[in-house]
């Protein structure tokens, strides 16, 4: 009982970790993802790698908004291979993308011999994400960016305009 406690306890302090770090997020700006951060490690083109938390995070951005996220950890294991990113922070991640919407398993009941990742989808945000468990990288990426890039677009705009109204301009 004692040790279910203490593993509970274990991951909800994990997960408040991760969410505090406050994760770059698929439909989000380079000025975000360099806020959350700090200054990114290395950029070239259309792309950006952070280190945080044990983590090497690499942003992609289209049209200015992040479309592809991918994580992995840059801490060794025994062996010195790159350490999995565990079910619960992936859990968190996904979680953290979707704006609390729901993750279905794309593969389920497919053979894992023969499928070396675990995808998922996220119907509500056009989202897709996959574990590769040779690489122990976890993507998470927009299915549809046009689609997506209208609704963040949107949603920016009905902001800024609640924000001028607020102040009263």
């Amino acid at each position: 009982m004692a040790s279910n406690r203490i593993f509970i306890a274990s991951i909800t302090i994990a997960g408040l970790s991760l969410a505090a770090n406050g994760w770059a997020l698929i439909g989000e700006t380079a000025a975000q993802s360099d806020a959350r951060y700090g200054p990114a490690v290395k950029i070239w083109g259309d792309q950006r790698n952070y280190r945080k938390a044990g983590f090497d995070i690499n942003v992609h951005f289209y049209n200015g908004l992040a479309d592809d996220i991918t994580y992995k950890k840059n801490t060794l294991d025994k062996h010195g291979r790159p350490e999995v990113v565990t079910f619960e922070e992936i859990a968190i991640l996904l979680d953290n993308n979707s704006r609390g919407q729901e993750w279905k398993d794309l593969l389920k009941g497919y053979n894992p011999s023969y499928q070396p990742q675990t995808k998922w989808g996220c119907k509500r945000f056009l989202l897709q994400a996959s574990y590769d468990d040779e690489n122990k990288t976890l993507d998470i990426f927009a299915q549809n960016f046009d689609k997506l890039y209208e609704i963040y677009s949107r949603r920016t705009k009905t902001s800024q305009e609640k924000l001028v109204n607020t102040l009263g301009l």
